[in-house]
């Protein structure tokens, strides 16, 4: 087996597993959108994996977009969506709510270019160790400047709330954006299996100490 594949294979079932005890340990349906990112980022990882796989094996290239619209779609359709929703269904304050509200909105706006891109712009798939690169012919919506409302709607959100603990994500993330935006070059936005790791555990240390503090 690859060591690329056994790398994202390995990563992705962490993560399930990651998201099931997370699921165990949410206190009220608020916390069940935030316990989801970890699942998120195992359909990441094992959409990454039919890639590389498919990419070694020219016979069933057809394959290829697929699962990549599949990765596109959870990368920088759902996930720019999904992270501020997650993050203001916990929140108490009213006023930190309407305000991730707004990123939450701002997210749909950052998926319609990704679902455009993928659309309407022709592209190439191509696997470099971890790495999965979508080569576009034309440089689309999303790479001239959809990508910084990406960053914003899937950081921001994190600082934004009243909660310190969620900061300690926010960090978590920020680390991992400085490793991937210096790929976004023809690069498909998505977490490599390490640092999708570091945010899953993460997740579930938050979700712990909130089940912690309301028993």
């Amino acid at each position: 087996m690859d060591d690329s594949i056994f790398l994202h294979l390995t990563a992705g079932l962490l993560l399930v597993v990651l998201s099931y005890f997370a699921f165990q340990k949410i206190e009220g349906p608020k916390y069940c959108p935030f316990a989801i990112l970890p699942l998120l980022l195992s359909i990441q990882q094992f959409c990454a994996v039919f890639i590389i796989a498919v990419l070694h094996h020219p016979e069933i290239s057809y394959l290829t977009i697929f699962f990549t619209v599949m990765l596109v779609i959870v990368s920088q359709v759902i996930w720019p969506i999904w992270f501020p929703y997650a993050i203001q269904q916990m929140e108490l304050t009213w006023s930190i709510r309407y305000l991730l509200r707004f990123f939450t909105f701002l997210g749909v706006f950052v998926a319609l270019i990704a679902t455009w891109d993928i659309v309407f712009c022709d592209v190439e798939v191509q696997g470099k160790g971890v790495n999965i690169f979508l080569v576009q012919s034309v440089k689309g919506y999303f790479q001239r400047f959809g990508i910084y409302f990406w960053v914003i709607t899937t950081l921001l959100p994190a600082f934004i709330s009243y909660t310190p603990r969620v900061w300690v994500l926010g960090f978590v993330m920020v680390f991992t954006y400085c490793f991937i935006l210096n790929q976004t070059q023809h690069t498909i936005l998505f977490f490599p299996p390490l640092f999708a790791i570091a945010i899953a555990l993460t997740i579930f240390w938050i979700l712990l100490k909130e089940r912690k503090d309301q028993s």
